[in-house]
């Protein structure tokens, strides 16, 4: 499943990619890049749960725990950095949070997690 996730990704890209390059609003290439991402999301998501739910990869809370801070601040202060370089950006600081404990969670999980060993 891992490998099939890893492919529709590569053809969401792809289409993307073909989106930039068109430079025009279709609808079904839109529909495609979508459909592919968001397959891609679930193929990957259910492989990561069956491999936790097997055993095969253990995970270290603790030890997240400890990183989840680290990378929320640093994440936190790079978006208020940004906010100040570029004043176009509009800062919602509510959003900011939300986002930055988004992508400290996913890190400091992937990050710490282990392969049970046979």
């Amino acid at each position: 499943m891992k490998k099939t996730g890893y492919f529709f990704f590569a053809i969401g890209l792809a289409t993307a990619a073909a989106i930039a390059i068109l430079d025009s609003v279709n609808i079904w290439l839109i529909g495609i890049f979508a459909g592919c991402i968001i397959l891609a999301i679930a193929l990957i998501g259910s492989d990561a749960a069956a491999r936790l739910y097997r055993g095969e990869v253990k995970l270290r809370p603790w030890l997240a725990a400890k990183k989840f801070l680290l990378v929320f601040l640093v994440v936190l202060g790079l978006m208020l950095i940004a906010s100040n370089i570029f004043p176009s950006y509009d800062f919602v600081i509510f959003e900011a949070v939300i986002k930055s404990a988004s992508i400290a969670t996913v890190l400091s999980l992937s990050q710490t997690a282990y392969r049970k060993h046979a």
